[in-house]
């Protein structure tokens, strides 16, 4: 099994995206499909700590070195503001 590694970056949740998630949630909980629209706003990924987002891809570096490292560098100068925490994913 192999094992696919990346970064996310997580902005603060606002109000228009407790409300969707309440929705998300609502429709869940009753055994319904969440309108297209609520669907489309979480783009497949709902998350409790916050809003997920794409970083930009010069922000992150990925190399590897002889010793059979795999590396990820963060630019942080390159991370949007609103985005206040990273995210690391091991994915198998």
């Amino acid at each position: 099994m192999s094992m696919y590694s990346y970064i996310q970056g997580l902005k603060p949740k606002t109000e228009e995206y407790e409300k969707k998630l309440h929705i998300y949630n609502a429709c869940k909980e009753i055994n319904i499909s969440p309108p297209d629209e609520i669907l489309k706003f979480f783009d497949g990924e709902i998350c409790e700590d916050g809003i997920v987002t794409e970083l930009p891809k010069d922000a992150i570096r990925e190399y590897a070195d002889d010793c059979c490292r795999d590396f990820f560098e963060v630019d942080l100068t390159k991370i949007p503001s609103d985005v206040t925490k990273i995210r690391f994913v091991n994915s198998y």
